[in-house]
């Protein structure tokens, strides 16, 4: 499983950000993210899901989720552990 934020370098409070999320699987495992997302001061503004077949028994799973931050802030990623 991978994740990128789509973003300038800047962000201002209201902008949008996109963030993806991608996993590949095994044709008929299913592929879902939690039904509540903790993003801390970030709300979610839309989502899209999307998968597509590789041709090699396996499915990429996408999941584009546009976020914002209505607080101002220094936000910065986590770590990961």
């Amino acid at each position: 499983m991978a994740a990128r934020l789509q973003a300038p370098d800047k962000v201002h409070v209201g902008d949008a950000i996109t963030l993806v999320v991608t996993a590949i699987s095994r044709r008929l495992v299913p592929v879902n993210l939690p039904g509540a997302l903790d993003l801390g001061a970030f709300s979610v503004l839309d989502h899209k899901d999307s998968e597509q077949e590789l041709g090699d028994g396996r499915v990429r799973h996408e999941f584009t989720i546009t976020i914002a931050a209505y607080e101002p802030g220094d936000r910065r990623s986590r770590p990961s552990r």
